[in-house]
């Protein structure tokens, strides 16, 4: 799944916000829509963003070559060798939702900062 919406959900929460982050793999999950949601505040952003303890599986990188791998800009400006590469995506699989693109919260009252 790259894409959850949960806008103008009532119902979700500071404790939706602990299911999401254990669960969502930083892999996949791209894209977070919290709009409307009327009981996310702040505690639930910081929820939502806590490091995750639980690793994903690190894809086999063995099997490509660097070349292939590094094919933006943006990542062979943070990883230009093979072992920063595994540094990089070894972060990337414990950051849970840290890894989104995308966190919209137009209209949630309740943040503050």
């Amino acid at each position: 799944m790259k894409v959850l919406s949960l806008r103008y959900c009532q119902h979700v929460n500071c404790e939706t916000m602990d299911v999401i982050s254990a669960n969502a793999n930083p892999f996949f999950l791209k894209e977070l829509y919290l709009d409307g949601c009327e009981n996310v505040n702040d505690e639930a952003l910081i929820r939502l963003t806590k490091p995750n303890p639980k690793a994903y599986e690190i894809p086999n990188m063995s099997i490509y070559k660097l070349s292939d791998l590094l094919v933006s800009e943006q990542l062979r400006e943070l990883a230009s060798s093979a072992d920063e590469l595994r540094r990089l995506v070894t972060e990337i699989s414990t950051s849970g939702t840290r890894a989104l693109e995308v966190i919209s919260l137009s209209e949630c009252r309740q943040i503050t900062d």
